[in-house]
């Protein structure tokens, strides 16, 4: 029970890190870094790696709202929601955490061949880690939809993002 709650935290620290890096920015800010557009979705940094069309697709909810903060977007259903239906992020240079959380909370049974570099679901939480060059990128599917269907909608999501980093 130890080993899988500090592989956990281990995890966690990839996409928690982000997240807490952009504490502290107001509402201003956060508005300014959104692109305004018919759909409000931003399409700043990895917000611009998957369209509402591909989160439509593996989801199938339409995102109305984004916004990109500290490496990471979120996107949520309408501007104004609490919860997300999205993130991805990305970790600059973050392989080495990568090479270390693989072997310790990867799921041997989720195939996720043909994303980036290198890719794995996490046991648990079920978020797709996938690789491109030395930047580690994270999906966390937070709509609610069928169980049974996030892996399948976390790869999607994960597949066509990695085809998009340049």
């Amino acid at each position: 029970m130890h080993k899988r709650v500090a592989a956990m935290a281990a995890g966690l620290a990839i996409v928690g890190a982000v997240f807490v890096s952009g504490c502290g920015s107001d509402s201003k800010d956060a508005a300014a870094k959104s692109t305004a557009s018919a759909a409000n979705l931003s399409t700043e940094s990895v917000c611009g790696l998957l369209t509402a069309a591909d989160i439509k697709d593996a989801l199938g909810v339409e995102p109305g709202y984004s916004i990109y903060q500290s490496n990471t977007c979120e996107w949520k259903a309408h501007e104004g929601d609490n919860e997300s239906i999205l993130s991805l992020s990305v970790q600059p240079g973050g392989i080495d955490i990568f090479n270390d959380l693989k072997p310790r909370i990867a799921d041997a049974s989720a195939p996720t061949a043909g994303i980036g570099t290198d890719s794995f679901i996490s046991k648990g939480e079920r978020w797709l880690y996938f690789v491109v060059g030395k930047d580690v990128y994270t999906v966390v599917v937070s709509a609610k939809i069928d169980p049974t269907k996030l892996d399948q909608a976390s790869i999607a999501l994960g597949k066509a993002a990695a085809q998009r980093v340049a």
